[in-house]
C-alpha cells in the first residue's frame, strides 16, 4: 500500500505524524512525506522518503506578513484565525501545484494530511484516494473549526474541488491527544479516532477501520 503524508514545513506540523510514518514503513507500506523544501531535506537526512513541494516556511511567513500588514493592531486572540487563511491557506494553494502532479504519478492508496495542510486533500481528490486528517494536538474548538472550514473553502475553490470541505470534515480524524485532554463523548464527531496509547483496549469505531478503494492493489513503484 502506498501512503502519502503531507504537512506544512514546520516541526510542530510534521513531528506529530512521524510515529505513524515510521509505523507504516515498518508494516511494509511504501511511504512518502511531502512538505516544504527545507523540512523535506532534514527528514531525508534521517532516512525518510520525502517530496519537496511548495514554498519554504520562511517564504510563506513573508507572504503572510505582506497580507497582514496591520496585524499588530489586531487582538492576539484573532491571530491564529488570520494565520489559518493568510499563512496556511495561501501556502496550500502553491503547495498543491507541486503536490498534485507528484501524487498523480505515484498514485497513493491513502493520503494523510495534518490539520492545517490542505493540499493533501486536493491531491487525494485528484487521484481518487481516501484521505484522513492527522491531529497536531488537542482538537480545535468549534469557532476555530469554522475558520478552518472557511480557509479550506477558499483553497479548494481555487482548485475547482466542490464539496471537498465537507469531505474533509467527514473523513476520519486521527486524535493523538491524551485521554484527559480529549473532548467529551457528546462533542466527538462520528469520525473521531483515538490514536494515543492508553490502557484502554477496545475495537476501533467503524470510521477508523481500514479504508478501501476500488481496483486491484498496486505492488510496483514508479
Amino acid at each position: 500500500m502506498r501512503i502519502l503524508f503531507s504537512g506544512c514545513p514546520g516541526y510542530g506540523h510534521l513531528h506529530p505524524m512521524l510515529p505513524l510514518v515510521r509505523a507504516a514503513a515498518r508494516a511494509g507500506h511504501d511511504v512518502a512525506v511531502a512538505t516544504g523544501p527545507e523540512m523535506a531535506a532534514r527528514l531525508a537526512e534521517r532516512g525518510y522518503d520525502t517530496w519537496a513541494v511548495g514554498p519554504t516556511f520562511a517564504e510563506s511567513w513573508d507572504e503572510r506578513n505582506a497580507a497582514l500588514p496591520d496585524l499588530a493592531t489586531v487582538p492576539p486572540e484573532r491571530h491564529m484565525a488570520l494565520d489559518i487563511v493568510a499563512l496556511f491557506g495561501a501556502s496550500a494553494v502553491k503547495r498543491a501545484v507541486d503536490l498534485v502532479p507528484r501524487a498523480q504519478a505515484w498514485r497513493p492508496d491513502l493520503v494523510v494530511h495534518e490539520t492545517v495542510e490542505f493540499a493533501g486533500a486536493i491531491a487525494a481528490r485528484r487521484v481518487g484516494a481516501p484521505h484522513v486528517t492527522h491531529a497536531l494536538g488537542v482538537p480545535l474548538p468549534a469557532p476555530m473549526r469554522a475558520v478552518l472550514a472557511t480557509a479550506m473553502g477558499e483553497v479548494f475553490t481555487r482548485w475547482h474541488a466542490p464539496g471537498l470541505v465537507d469531505e474533509v470534515l467527514a473523513a476520519p480524524y486521527l486524535d493523538i491527544s491524551p485521554p484527559a485532554l480529549r473532548p467529551g463523548a457528546s462533542r466527538r464527531s462520528a469520525t473521531w479516532c483515538p490514536c494515543a496509547r492508553t490502557r484502554e483496549r477496545s475495537s476501533p469505531p467503524t470510521a477508523c477501520r481500514p479504508l478501501s478503494r476500488p481496483g486491484p492493489p498496486r505492488t510496483s513503484r514508479t
